[in-house]
């Protein structure tokens, strides 16, 4: 058994010593690590809100060395999914899938607040405090979308991306003000909200507005109950 395992041992050895011909043996620079950075910070007082908000704001790559403007992707839960969507942002656009965009993330204060439209049935316990989703659409269009084109070189066109409350906000926002955003993510939206008022809300609005252009992009993740029901 010995003679076996350093025979082994001796096959193996053979081999890293003719792959040092095929991969050179890799060293490390001493030099200063440097750091990766994909966004910066900002804090943003909304009047409307009458609060201060923190956003996450990432550039596309060279954006101070370039003069072209961009699309601006707007980002609900944006603590939460800042990192992983500037990362398929980049990948994407760096293989030509998509073109460069800025990304805004919003940060949460109180969530059921501001992604919820006025309801008759969900206002117990974690949604005592919903409703305020007309409200927070205010602060984005008359606040906040303004300052991002005010101060960054943007294009006019501009996505919302929400996920779950934040899906069903999308979807809100569309129906009620179709004008702000050019296209919508909404990502395992919460449609069963208010005993899924917000689907006939949709009918009525797409057939009273049937020159409506835009994209939205619907998708159900692994749910079941009320959430897969109502989409």
């Amino acid at each position: 058994m010995r003679y076996k395992q350093l025979h082994l041992l001796g096959i193996l050895f053979s081999l890293l010593m003719a792959t040092n011909f095929l991969f050179p043996v890799v060293t490390f620079s001493q030099d200063t690590p440097k750091a990766i950075t994909i966004g910066k910070k900002l804090k943003f007082y909304s009047e409307v809100l009458k609060e201060e908000r923190l956003l996450f704001l990432y550039l596309p790559s060279g954006y101070d060395q370039l003069e072209e403007s961009f699309p601006v992707l707007y980002l609900l839960d944006g603590d939460a999914h800042f990192h992983h969507t500037t990362g398929t942002v980049q990948f994407l656009a760096q293989n030509g899938r998509i073109p460069d965009m800025i990304i805004v993330a919003i940060q949460n204060t109180e969530r059921t607040r501001d992604l919820t439209p006025p309801t008759q049935t969900d206002t117990e316990g974690d949604y005592a405090t919903s409703g305020g989703a007309d409200n927070f659409l205010v602060f984005l269009k008359n606040e906040l979308i303004p300052h991002i084109d005010q101060t960054y070189r943007t294009r006019p066109y501009r996505l919302l991306v929400g996920w779950s409350l934040g899906g069903l906000f999308a979807i809100h926002t569309l129906v009620k003000q179709p004008d702000v955003f050019n296209s919508y993510l909404a990502i395992s939206p919460s449609l069963w909200w208010n005993d899924q008022a917000l689907i006939q809300e949709m009918k009525t609005s797409l057939k009273n507005n049937p020159d409506l252009m835009g994209d939205l992009y619907m998708t159900m993740g692994n749910e079941g109950g009320k959430m897969l029901g109502a989409a």
